[in-house]
């Protein structure tokens, strides 16, 4: 299977490039990888001790235009699964 989040998170290679701060946020969403698609980005950020600016960064860093776009390979990410 091919996932495409799990995979970009697994990889520790991204870690390199990551603030502490991003890294904590990374961490949180491996964590939670479930209940992520239910999140806003508010919550998300509220739950994790973030900020937006922080989550944004790490969405660009991972690929992605932003949060909304995350959200959706999270969540085809999950079909694949089950």
């Amino acid at each position: 299977m091919n996932y495409k989040v799990i995979n970009l998170l697994q990889t520790r290679e991204i870690r390199s490039f990551l603030t502490p701060s991003e890294e904590s946020l990374v961490d949180f969403i491996e964590k939670n990888f479930r209940e992520i698609p239910q999140y806003s980005a508010i919550k998300l950020c509220e739950n994790a001790y973030s900020s937006q600016a922080t989550l944004n960064r790490v969405c660009k860093k991972l690929g992605f235009k932003g949060f909304s776009e995350l959200k959706f390979s999270i969540e085809e990410d999950l079909k694949l699964m089950d």
